[in-house]
């Protein structure tokens, strides 16, 4: 007869046994657990991510909590909670140290609500970041005007990253690109490619996000009972990006004083004003 430690004994080197079978789940699941701890105790170590302020040509400055504005110096880095503004003649390019870029067009103006970053952050120029060494918490708000955004190459599946405007949330996944529109009237998602879906804020925080497909506008209108999602032509989606942006003032952000000079801030390592290539606006 046998014994009973003899019996688990067994029951433990048997491939099929009940207590192997559990050992196999429970070792996997261990892992998993484990790697989801130092994903847990990584996001606790974020800290504030930089931002170059690269491509600035005419009117570009930051604004601050009072209304203060000052014209941002030729390759600035920037952090989270900063307001950036163009004017009638502005337009700048953000590029993250992660890889996303924000490519603000006249009368637009950007707050970068948060930027989160996980591990060694990057040095230098960000122009060229290929994908994201770690992972990110990025908040972008677009308070007015034509907004064009690339998200980059995402390091991992929990980054997240929203872009929103008074009207519409966006939420993209990795290597998405979309242009994101504001006026009082109408806010817009467009040219989009890429996995992206948006919300409608209009009527509060509480919508679902609905996905959004390449060719596809996302249409909020102000007391229009649901927002549109549509296919347009480029020129219909031209026409009523044109009515947004004409429809705007350059100062949305307040109308406090302004601090330094502003005017062509061209901040591309060739020192001069033409055209730069794909580092341009598009």
């Amino acid at each position: 007869m046998k014994t009973l430690t003899s019996m688990f004994a067994g029951s433990f080197k048997a491939k099929n046994s009940p207590i192997a079978r559990l050992t196999s789940f429970i070792r996997p699941t261990a892992a998993a657990f484990a790697l989801l701890l130092g994903v847990t105790t990584a996001s606790a170590a974020m800290g504030p991510g930089t931002i170059s302020v690269e491509n600035a040509k005419g009117t570009v400055y930051t604004v601050s909590a009072d209304g203060t504005k000052t014209a941002i110096p030729a390759g600035a880095k920037i952090k989270g909670g900063v307001t950036v503004q163009t004017g009638k003649d502005g337009t700048v390019g953000l590029f993250f140290s992660n890889g996303v870029r924000v490519f603000l067009q006249p009368n637009a103006a950007v707050e970068i609500g948060r930027y989160e970053v996980a591990g060694t952050e990057r040095t230098g120029n960000y122009k060229n970041v290929s994908k994201e060494s770690g992972f990110s918490n990025t908040r972008i708000n677009v308070l007015q005007g034509e907004v064009a955004v690339e998200s980059g190459k995402l390091g991992t599946p929990i980054s997240s990253f929203i872009v929103s405007s008074p009207y519409i949330s966006v939420t993209a996944g990795s290597n998405a690109t979309f242009t994101l529109s504001h006026s009082d009237q109408v806010g817009v998602l467009s040219n989009v490619s890429g996995t992206v879906s948006a919300k409608d804020l209009s009527k509060g925080t509480s919508g679902t996000n609905s996905p959004v497909e390449t060719n596809e506008a996302f249409i909020v209108r102000k007391g229009a009972p649901a927002p549109q999602i549509e296919k347009l032509t480029p020129t219909q989606i031209a026409q009523i990006k044109n009515t947004i942006i004409a429809g705007n003032t350059d100062t949305p952000a307040g109308s406090g004083t302004q601090s330094g000079q502003t005017g062509d801030t061209d901040t591309d390592d060739d020192g001069d004003d033409g055209d730069d290539g794909a580092d341009d606006i598009p």
